[in-house]
């Protein structure tokens, strides 16, 4: 075997090896969701953040499978046989498939000790593991239980007035002050006399 053969054959086990370790470190690095993430069909997540069907619960541990165009799929590990797909509906979330991803799974566990839930108090506490929101939480416990309200609403989170959607057309105005909230109400856009596509968000 001639030594430039040698050297060719040498370089793609060496390559061979480097991307099975690559794909290996892969697979077993774990994430965890930083909110809850509802579904109504666990291929079909998008985040506009509608809240409506099942929740993927706070601190859920993940394993994700795969990131391309604008969806992410992964698996979760007590939903064994399911794989959710999170598609950026970018429009909307105004960021990139990477940006979106950092806010909804992180390699550190939010529930460990001494992690971020450790830092609510018992009332915001109860209310992330119920995917509720009420009076006297503060945007941080907002976030965990609601997730993020898309951005072409809301473009700021230091603002005082949140815009989410319980549903197409139903939309739940959030109110703060002093990064407490004190008021949120359910708006049915088509009673409001607006035509049905003002604030449609598909």
């Amino acid at each position: 075997m001639s030594i430039l053969r040698r050297l060719l054959v040498s370089c793609i086990v060496v390559f061979a090896a480097a991307s099975l370790l690559c794909a290996t470190d892969a697979e077993s690095t774990a994430y965890y969701t930083r909110v809850n993430i509802w579904y109504e069909d666990p291929a079909k997540i998008v985040s506009t953040n509608y809240h409506r069907g099942a929740i993927i619960p706070y601190g859920s541990k993940v394993k994700i499978t795969s990131k391309s165009g604008e969806k992410i799929k992964f698996t979760v590990e007590d939903q064994a046989g399911i794989t959710f797909t999170l598609t950026n509906i970018s429009k909307y979330s105004l960021m990139s498939l990477d940006e979106l991803s950092k806010l909804y799974f992180s390699q550190n566990n939010p529930k460990a000790q001494g992690a971020e839930f450790s830092k609510f108090d018992a009332r915001e506490k109860e209310n992330i593991e119920n995917g509720t929101i009420e009076q006297g939480m503060s945007k941080e416990a907002v976030i965990a239980s609601y997730g993020y309200p898309p951005k072409h609403k809301t473009p700021a989170l230091t603002s005082n007035v949140w815009n989410y959607w319980d549903a197409r057309s139903v939309r739940r105005l959030v109110t703060f002050k002093n990064n407490k909230l004190t008021k949120h109400e359910e708006i049915n856009e088509y009673e409001s006399g607006r035509p049905r596509w003002y604030h449609y968000v598909p």
